[in-house]
């Protein structure tokens, strides 16, 4: 993880506090490259992209879209092995499969739960106004790729 980033110590922390975080990167899995208006793709491990956004102090200062690394169904490994490599706070998603909520928790990685959210920038607002909640176990899925 970069040194020059202040990751959130608990969920409880972040969410109270996003705006006030120094620096802060949220990633959001995305249908397209289109940065802030790209629409939400519905599972981490299939989306087309990830859209990181870079905050200081609750301001937009960055914003790149990467494409995912191609992998099969049930193969959740190969993107949080791609994330590993880059620097984010927070994923934002719709869908995760249970291993995959467990790697990104164990790396320090606050996963939060997209409802109603269409677009990446719906998403980054929800998050700054803390309506995003944090992923549970209940809220993963079979790691299926009708999901």
């Amino acid at each position: 993880m970069n040194d020059q980033y202040f990751p959130a110590r608990s969920f409880e922390d972040l969410s109270s506090s996003v705006s006030a975080v120094e620096k802060l990167c949220i990633v959001v899995p995305s249908e397209s490259a289109a940065g802030l208006s790209a629409p939400l793709a519905e599972h981490f491990g299939l989306c087309p992209f990830f859209t990181f956004v870079s905050l200081e102090y609750g301001a937009v200062v960055s914003i790149e879209s990467l494409p995912n690394t191609h992998h099969g169904c049930r193969d959740c490994m190969t993107p949080i092995k791609f994330l590993w490599n880059r620097h984010m706070d927070i994923l934002a998603v719709r869908k995760l499969g249970k291993l995959p909520l467990h790697l990104l928790q164990d790396i320090g990685v606050s996963v939060l739960f997209c409802q109603k959210e269409k677009t990446v920038a719906q998403v980054v607002e929800a998050c700054l106004k803390g309506k995003l909640r944090e992923f549970t176990m209940d809220d993963t899925c079979s790691g299926e790729c009708s999901n």
